[in-house]
């Protein structure tokens, strides 16, 4: 997957423009955009579009210093209805089809992932003061449909897709579909 260390959540400046450059190609690409036409209406589209806002925010959120973190998680509850742990790591091309509802805790997400609205990524159960719990880690590739919920120290394999309203508390090998409460190869 690339995305090996915690500390890759907090990039330079450059890098935080090229993973949201990388993201408004991703959510454009996936809806079939013609290249020549992402250079030519990025400025409209990222001002105007609430999934790049609420992805940028994210981006803006995961990069920021300890002290800052909870400004931008705010903003994010208060104008999207997403709550974000700390130290998310999110690889590039993240897409938000529908960007409300949406819980990530200390996650791991790979390249190219969509996340439906009423998603929650976390902990299969709430921590004790201090303990670290295990959460999932996320391919690249990932396609997760509304109302699902991945919990627990799972690994999602890439290409994969998670059915909607999916409880995932098991791993998924690569290429797999899960819907209705179970994991299976995709033909």
């Amino acid at each position: 997957m690339g995305l090996s260390s915690r500390t890759m959540s907090r990039s330079s400046p450059s890098g935080f423009l090229r993973s949201v450059w990388a993201d408004y190609r991703a959510f454009y690409a996936f809806r079939g955009e013609v290249p020549g036409r992402l250079r030519l209406f990025a400025a409209p589209r990222i001002l105007t579009n609430p999934s790049l806002h609420a992805v940028i925010l994210i981006r803006i959120a995961a990069a920021s210093p300890r002290p800052l973190k909870f400004v931008w998680r705010n903003i994010l509850i208060t104008k999207h209805s997403i709550d974000i742990s700390r130290d998310p790591v999110i690889g590039p091309g993240l897409m938000l089809s529908h960007p409300f509802g949406i819980v990530l805790a200390d996650v791991t997400i790979g390249a190219n992932v969509l996340l439906a609205h009423n998603v929650t990524i976390g902990s299969a159960r709430t921590p004790r003061p201090g303990e670290e719990v295990p959460v999932p880690v996320i391919g690249d590739r990932v396609v997760i449909n509304p109302n699902s919920v991945i919990a627990g120290g799972i690994h999602i394999g890439a290409d994969c897709i998670i059915g909607a309203n999916s409880v995932v508390d098991c791993n998924m090998p690569p290429n797999s579909l899960f819907t209705r409460g179970k994991a299976r190869t995709r033909s």
